[in-house]
């Protein structure tokens, strides 16, 4: 079975750490309870996938309207897997000054890893997509 929930990004408070949240009734705990397996940019579509994998779950968070802004990856082994170390959305600057939200109205997140892997990217919805009773 496949849940959908959405929200809109700039509804999420300003640094809170969303390794660890609760969504929809239901609680997340990205950093010690799962490992991100996939990372999947779409510049066409504008889609960020986040493929977190667990014993028998998986959980997507799915950026839409994302514009992925920095990397910092060093890929030596396809089969390594990321631990999540915090999650949330920031301020960026523009021309001298901290803002919260894009011209277009999209929050800036900031994604880091356990080994020193980083993600920076403006996106406007999030989707969680629990997989419930996936291998």
């Amino acid at each position: 079975m496949i849940v959908n929930q959405m929200l809109i990004c700039k509804k999420l408070n300003i640094i809170e750490d969303f390794s660890e949240m609760t969504f929809g009734g239901s609680h997340y705990d990205f950093h010690n309870n799962y490992v991100c397996k996939k990372i999947c940019i779409d510049d066409d579509t504008e889609i960020l996938t986040l493929s977190f994998h667990a014993e028998q779950k998986i959980i997507n968070l799915i950026f839409l309207e994302a514009v992925v802004v920095k990397t910092n990856f060093t890929i030596l082994d396809f089969t390594n897997e990321l631990t999540l170390d915090t999650l949330y959305r920031g301020r960026f600057e523009e021309t001298g000054r901290l803002q919260d939200l894009s011209k277009t109205g999209c929050s800036y997140f900031y994604a880091e890893f356990y080994d020193g892997e980083a993600l920076e990217f403006f996106a406007k919805y999030l989707i969680l997509q629990d997989i419930l009773g996936s291998p």
